[in-house]
């Protein structure tokens, strides 16, 4: 028990007691002469806020874990039994009635640097930041990040030097397939970076591989209102469309950039959630071959291309005559004009009062009364033909009659 310990046999009551930084002395109470160092060591952390007790080998050890804006940093033992040594336990244990060690302020600093990318100028240089620290005032997290990198260093302990710790992503990316005159597919990279303003990114288009490309209006800015809606996207240089000259023959690209409605949750957003940007649309094609055709009931006609685009290729035109009953029937149910019928009056189908039917059977344009006549006049034709062969068969079987 600590009555063994170096004969500190008057260990009874309150008889220890540890200060912190200065602070009140916090007398150690429930130790007797049967207490072990393991109650002594229990009895400190229990009672002693910002001091630590363990047994380091056959060391007791007690720590400085307190932290703040003090004049003093250190820690300091004291007997209070009013025992003369070697009778008193501060004695027994660390060799003297009053022991204390001393410390230096805390020179651990985290400092937020932010250069946007692209720019070569910082934002902002030398932002201090704050700790988060546990319930023992270590030092568990850094506050107040605000993108780019933090540097942490400390003129002792710490490093010899300086820590980059990696924050958050702020540059993100997203990319859609544009077309040009000639039907030639182009990745076009849109980036979006945090600049130091809150709630504003600077975006960027490229073209990745292809520096031979010229554009104009392929930078700006975006920004947002504090409910995630978007405030503005503006284009640098007083642009208001993304434009492309390409080495390839083919013309100007001209393309709208439309970021969604300002004020609005419709198109880019802002919020605390994974990045998701996406390029939704583009309505350029690459080139391709002709692959179906179909009539709609106002006569046009449109083409269905390999390529997935349809597009309207012609137009029936619909013919109206004074006189229908004076055209004349031709072959292949056709008609001709005549002086009777007058000349056609070329018009198109609204689809309404007049339309044209895709996939329908004519109707034919035979005289039936005609058509009946011939079909009666063949078939009295066969009969006939028929009766011939009848009496030639007849005539050779008397023949054959007469030679037997």
């Amino acid at each position: 028990g600590l009555g063994d310990v170096g004969g500190a046999s008057n260990v009874t009551g309150v008889n220890f007691s540890v200060a912190v930084d200065g602070g009140a002395a916090q007398a150690i109470t429930g130790l007797s002469v049967n207490s072990t160092i393991g109650d002594l060591i229990n009895a400190i952390n229990a009672q002693v806020p910002g001091a630590i007790a363990s047994l380091n080998g056959t060391q007791l050890q007690i720590e400085r874990r307190a932290y703040g804006d003090t004049a003093s940093h250190y820690l300091q033992l004291t007997d209070t039994t009013g025992g003369t040594p070697p009778n008193n336990l501060c004695t027994a244990l660390f060799g003297a009635t009053t022991r204390t060690a001393g410390g230096t302020d805390s020179t651990l600093v985290a400092v937020d640097d932010f250069i946007p990318t692209g720019a070569t100028t910082p934002s902002y240089t030398g932002r201090q930041l704050s700790f988060t620290r546990n319930s023992d005032g270590l030092v568990t997290g850094i506050e107040g990040i605000g993108g780019g990198g933090v540097t942490v260093s400390s003129a002792a302990g710490i490093a010899a030097g300086s820590a980059n710790i990696a924050t958050a992503d702020t540059t993100h990316s997203t990319s859609i397939v544009v077309y040009d005159t000639l039907g030639v597919g182009h990745n076009l990279n849109m980036t979006f970076a945090k600049t130091g303003n809150a709630n504003e990114w600077r975006w960027t288009a490229t073209l990745p591989g292809e520096s031979a490309a010229v554009m104009n209006g392929n930078t700006g800015k975006i920004s947002f209102n504090s409910d995630g809606s978007l405030a503005n996207f503006t284009f640098d240089g007083n642009a208001s469309n993304l434009t492309i000259q390409l080495p390839n023959g083919a013309e100007s690209l001209t393309i709208a950039l439309d970021a969604g409605l300002a004020g609005s949750l419709s198109g880019i957003t802002q919020t605390s959630s994974a990045f998701s940007t996406q390029a939704t649309s583009q309505n350029g094609y690459a080139s391709g071959k002709l692959d179906g055709l179909s009539v709609d009931d106002s006569g046009t006609v449109y083409g269905a291309f390999t390529n997935g685009l349809t597009r309207a290729l012609a137009q029936v035109e619909l013919a109206t005559f004074t006189n229908a009953q004076g055209l004349s029937r031709a072959s292949g149910n056709l008609f001709e004009t005549t002086v009777n019928s007058g000349d056609p009056k070329l018009s198109t189908a609204n689809g309404t009062s007049n339309r044209v039917y895709s996939g329908y059977l004519e109707l034919s344009n035979v005289d039936l009364a005609k058509e009946f006549t011939s079909l009666i006049i063949g078939q009295r034709g066969y009969s006939a033909n028929s009766r011939t062969i009848q009496t030639a068969d007849q005539l050779l079987m008397e023949t054959l009659q007469i030679k037997r």
